[in-house]
């Protein structure tokens, strides 16, 4: 279970008790303390902020190492002749 889903549960737990003690103290209908706890954990879950859960970057491009050898033998070669042909 990772992190997100975990703390899913753990918000619906919370709101579900708070909106509990909420509906208890106005004589509210029961239900709406299971619904404040829905609408809770739909919201830790869906983050519309962005503030919680970080978003997927874009992913790091591997390189073939024969295309990184390739230009690193472009780069040395005209250094290493010029340095051969001054001497």
């Amino acid at each position: 279970m990772n992190v997100k889903n975990l703390s899913t549960l753990l918000w619906f737990l919370a709101g579900w008790s708070g909106f509990g003690l909420l509906v208890g103290f106005m004589d509210l209908p029961t239900s709406w303390a299971l619904l404040g706890g829905l609408v809770t954990a739909a919201v830790v879950r869906w983050d519309p902020t962005g503030l919680l859960w970080n978003r997927p970057v874009t992913t790091r491009r591997v390189r073939p190492i024969e295309e990184l050898a390739a230009e690193l033998d472009g780069q040395a070669a005209p250094s290493a002749a010029g340095e051969r042909a001054g001497l």
